[in-house]
């Protein structure tokens, strides 16, 4: 009988040791997934999009510049903004399509609403995720239906408003507002003063 008792106290010890173990686990697990959310939102544009390329590389990316080159060729791109209605009515690329960002391959193509035979479709967001997500999921049935390329501006509408080049509204007005997408996203936007959630907000042109 004298050794029953020692026995059930390293049970209860040894069950307290692997409660204290896995309380420090789960609270590691917690602060590392925190600790990534943070570090992944203050990633900049350019890691961003390095790091969508590394994941997807069949989707291939073009900057700001290049694409203000093609849209002021004859045989223009189809462009595709895959964001929320109200980050699309405060701000867009001039002749832009939006696409949910959960669209399928006959939803895009139903939204795109023309051939896409020859033409070369690039998708844009904010920073460039969710539309290289949308490239990546639409990219063979688009490359079937004779896409001449898919591809996926970098550093998303973030970079084409931080480098200056023309937004129009949901009306078809120029305007430098942007949507944020979100508190932590939007300090990606270079001109703060410029950022907005409201539709119906004045225009603030330089």
């Amino acid at each position: 009988m004298r050794g029953a008792a020692p026995t059930a106290f390293q049970r209860k010890g040894g069950i307290a040791v692997i409660v204290a173990i896995s309380l420090l686990i789960a609270s590691g697990c917690v602060c590392w997934i925190w600790a990534s959310r943070v570090t992944a939102t203050h990633l900049s544009l350019e890691q961003i999009d390095q790091q969508m390329q590394a994941q997807y590389p069949s989707v291939p990316s073009i900057t700001p510049t290049q694409l203000t080159a093609m849209l002021k060729r004859d045989d223009q791109p189809i462009l595709i903004d895959v964001r929320e209605p109200a980050e699309y009515a405060v701000s867009h690329i001039a002749g832009a399509i939006r696409v949910d960002d959960n669209a399928d391959a006959d939803e895009a193509l139903a939204a795109i609403a023309q051939p896409v035979s020859g033409r070369e479709v690039i998708l844009y967001c904010s920073v460039g995720v969710r539309s290289t997500l949308l490239a990546e999921r639409i990219r063979q049935q688009l490359t079937a239906q004779g896409a001449a390329a898919i591809t996926n501006l970098s550093g998303g509408l973030f970079a084409w408003h931080n480098a200056r080049l023309p937004l129009v509204n949901g009306t078809g007005e120029p305007t430098d507002l942007i949507h944020p997408y979100d508190r932590e996203w939007g300090q990606l936007v270079q001109r703060q003063g410029r950022i907005t959630y409201r539709i119906d907000q004045p225009q603030k042109l330089d």
